[in-house]
């Protein structure tokens, strides 16, 4: 293998070569934790009235969950990166329906939410709540989005942006966060692209070849990267001449 050329510094300091050391372990010793398709695949729970979390399928018993960890997911460099340097998925909460009943029938009647982490907001606490947007005059709602936050910078909103901002739900209605109350005010929110790539010290073009959903990456280019590679000298990892997946995505 010919020695890698070194042309410019990426890893500016020691935390943040550690950081592409970490995330090259996943790559290298948890390939399956590894999906450059999303930011991190959302998972879901059921639960009870006394907040205790069950997972299911479709049909069968409820099975009992340990305690949701941020990091029991699969996600792309991005993600990764933000999972590592603590960062959190938001929870979004729902009430169990008549429908949802109906659509899985085999719910027990002591479920009475369904929980889902969302990566695509995260936030530096955990278990807050994805910020819920409330129409003023007509109540309709919607959750705050990664597109909410602006995506120049550092990809933070801090809670008295998310406090303070007019905010537009529905048809250019007013709103404003309905849930802002159960939000810790030492919160601030994160796109994970905009955050990942300041995390990782990449400028934009090199952000926009890291993170597309098109090129996959093994361990050694994330660690070559943390030595200071260029992004675009690095050769990522090839399908399988078999099925065609992503050697993470593998199962031949």
């Amino acid at each position: 293998m010919s020695e890698m050329k070194y042309n410019e510094p990426r890893a500016v300091t020691l935390e943040t070569q550690k950081l592409y050391n970490d995330i090259a372990d996943v790559l290298d010793f948890d390939s399956h934790k590894y999906d450059q398709g999303t930011w991190a695949n959302a998972v879901e729970y059921w639960m009870d009235s006394d907040g205790s979390k069950y997972t299911s399928g479709y049909a069968g018993d409820m099975e009992k969950a340990i305690e949701h960890q941020s990091c029991n997911t699969s996600g792309c460099i991005a993600g990764w990166a933000c999972l590592l340097s603590g960062y959190h998925p938001t929870v979004i909460v729902e009430e169990v329906t008549a429908d949802m009943r109906l659509y899985r029938d085999h719910l027990p009647d002591f479920i009475t939410k369904f929980i889902r982490y969302n990566y695509e907001v995260m936030c530096n606490v955990p278990n807050v709540p994805t910020p819920k947007l409330v129409n003023i005059d007509y109540g309709s709602e919607q959750l705050l989005k990664m597109e909410d936050i602006a995506e120049d910078g550092d990809g933070i909103m801090h809670y008295h942006e998310l406090a303070g901002m007019e905010w537009t739900v529905g048809y250019g209605y007013k709103g404003h966060v309905g849930n802002i109350a159960e939000i810790p005010k030492d919160a601030y929110f994160i796109r994970p692209d905009s955050r990942a790539a300041q995390l990782l010290n990449l400028d934009h073009d090199d952000q926009a070849m890291m993170f597309s959903g098109d090129n996959w990456w093994i361990g050694e280019n994330i660690r070559d990267l943390g030595k200071g590679a260029d992004v675009y000298d690095l050769v990522g990892a090839e399908n399988c001449n078999e099925c065609d997946y992503a050697p993470s995505l593998c199962e031949c």
